[in-house]
C-alpha cells in the first residue's frame, strides 16, 4: 500500500487465502526501470509479473479470463477499457497490461540526494554526506546498490537464509538452473527503502542496526558474495552516518495526496 512503501511491514507476504509467503513483498517504487521482477527475476516483463501476481497470490490461476468477462459486464469498467485500448471485450491480458501501466507511475520524487547531486551541496547533511562517502567506500554498499536507482539489478548470494533464518529457497538458482546462483536474490533499490521495513527477501531484519550486524559475520556460504567475504565493519559513528545518507534517499512521498479513485 502507498502508506507502506508501496510495500508491506509484514516480513513475508500473505496471499489472499491467508497462506504465507516465504518472501518479503518488494517495493512498487521505480518498477518501471526493472529489467526482471520478484527476488528471484522470475518475470522478464512487469506484465507477466502482474498475471503472476494475480494468478497465484490472488487465488484467480484458471479465472483470469472469467474474471476479465466480469468486469466487461460493469459498464463504468467497460468504458475506461475502451478509452485506454479501444474498442473491444475486457481481456485478461489488458486487465495486466492497466494494472503494470499504474505501477510504472509509482515512482520517486527528487530527494535530498538528488538535489545534491545536482550541484546543491547544502542538500545534504555534513553527516549525510560523510555516509555517501562510506557507502561507496568502506560500507561496500555501492558495489551492489549502484546506479540511480540504487540497485545493480543482479543477482547476489549474501547468505541471508542460509544460516539458520529461513532455510531452503534456492533463489535465482531456481529459475536459471545454475548451482552457483544458489540462494542469490535481485538486488533491491535503496531509494525511500526506511519506508518499508523489515528487510531483506525474507523479512528477517526489522532495523537497520540488524542489518549492519549481519554484515559484520554474514554466514560463509560456498557461493557468499565476494563483496561481503569478511564482513563489513563499521563503527557506530559510521553505521549512523551510513543511515542518515539513506534518509536522503527519501523523497517523503505523501500517500493522502493521491487521488483515490471512484470505483465502477
Amino acid at each position: 500500500s502507498p502508506e507502506k512503501g508501496w510495500s508491506d511491514t509484514l516480513p513475508v507476504s500473505v496471499k489472499a487465502t491467508g497462506k504465507a509467503n516465504t518472501r518479503h513483498s518488494p517495493t512498487l517504487y521505480n518498477v518501471a526501470y526493472n529489467t526482471a521482477f520478484f527476488f528471484d527475476g522470475r518475470a522478464q516483463t512487469l506484465e507477466s509479473a502482474v498475471r503472476m501476481e494475480w494468478e497465484d497470490q490472488l487465488g484467480a490461476k484458471g479465472k483470469a479470463d472469467s474474471i476479465a468477462q466480469k468486469l466487461d459486464s460493469i459498464p463504468g469498467y467497460k468504458k475506461l477499457f475502451e478509452e485506454a485500448f479501444g474498442p473491444g471485450a475486457v481481456s485478461a491480458d489488458k486487465v495486466a497490461k492497466a494494472i503494470a501501466s499504474f505501477a510504472r507511475t509509482i515512482l520517486t520524487a527528487n530527494t535530498p540526494y538528488d538535489i545534491f547531486a545536482g550541484g546543491t551541496t547544502t542538500a545534504m547533511s555534513p553527516a549525510a554526506q560523510r555516509g555517501w562517502d562510506l557507502f561507496r567506500g568502506k560500507a561496500r554498499c555501492g558495489v551492489c546498490h549502484s546506479g540511480n536507482l540504487f540497485t545493480d539489478g543482479k543477482f547476489h548470494m549474501i547468505g541471508v537464509g542460509h544460516g539458520g533464518l529461513v532455510k531452503g529457497d534456492p533463489g535465482r538458482m531456481a529459475i536459471v538452473n545454475d548451482p552457483r546462483m544458489e540462494g542469490a536474490m535481485k538486488t533491491p533499490t535503496l531509494r525511500n527503502v526506511l519506508s518499508h521495513p523489515p528487510f531483506m527477501h525474507n523479512g528477517c531484519f526489522g532495523t537497520l542496526e540488524s542489518v549492519f550486524k549481519w554484515f559484520e559475520t554474514p554466514y560463509g556460504a560456498k557461493n557468499l558474495a565476494p563483496e561481503i567475504q569478511g564482513g563489513i565493519h563499521l563503527t557506530a559513528a559510521e553505521k549512523a552516518d551510513v543511515t542518515e545518507f539513506l534518509k536522503a534517499l527519501e523523497s517523503g512521498d505523501d500517500p493522502d495526496t493521491l487521488s483515490r479513485p471512484q470505483l465502477p
